[in-house]
């Protein structure tokens, strides 16, 4: 499963990981309008939340259900 995640972010400048029993996605490299708009629309449409503490954006492992 995460790699289907991590398919889903293909041609990104982010890393997914896992912390915690929560799947993390955090940005890597600065990025141009077009790719943040693919990321942040990307992380919403999986049901990741933004976490400002950590400035990544997770979702629960057991959540982790892509259709």
């Amino acid at each position: 499963m995460l790699e289907e995640v991590r398919r889903e972010f293909s041609g990104l400048p982010v890393y997914v990981g896992v912390e915690d029993r929560h799947v993390y996605v955090m940005r890597t490299a600065p990025m141009d309008q077009r790719q943040f708009r693919r990321y942040l629309e990307t992380c919403r449409r999986l049901g990741f939340r933004f976490d400002r503490w950590g400035e990544r954006w997770v979702k629960p492992l057991e959540e982790l259900k892509i259709a």
